[in-house]
């Protein structure tokens, strides 16, 4: 029994280090592509004015969690806390899969619409 527990310990520990390193290299990954991909889309001019626009919803919801957190906590309780902060990972997750769904779905149509655009007779 004592070497099994011994394993399960160093099995969660190489898991748990694991899982920090992966979440810092997309953490590093996501911090390069924040300021280039704009870049490379949408080119210099107005590039200031784009990244504040990009970053403003972020930076609102970083300055403003910390005390909606604590009013939530002192008036809910941690249960109430517990589930409305899982709703929104909920809900986050189902916009990014409706938001993979509907890019999906724009670019079967543009390749759609490429390849009868081929197929037509030049004028």
């Amino acid at each position: 029994m004592a070497g099994s527990a011994t394993r399960d310990r160093r099995l969660v520990s190489t898991l748990g280090i694991l899982q920090i390193v992966v979440y810092g290299c997309g953490l590093g990954v996501e911090s390069i592509a924040r300021g280039t991909v704009p870049l490379a889309l949408f080119g210099v001019p107005g590039y200031a004015v784009l990244m504040g626009r990009l970053a403003m919803p972020s930076l609102l919801a970083q300055a403003l969690a910390p005390a909606m957190g604590a009013l939530l906590l002192d008036s809910l309780g941690v249960a109430t806390l517990t589930a409305a902060v899982a709703g929104l990972a909920v809900a986050n997750g189902g916009g990014v899969l409706l938001l993979l769904l509907r890019t999906k779905a724009a670019r079967a149509a543009a390749s759609i619409s490429i390849e009868i655009a081929k197929r037509s007779p030049a004028d």
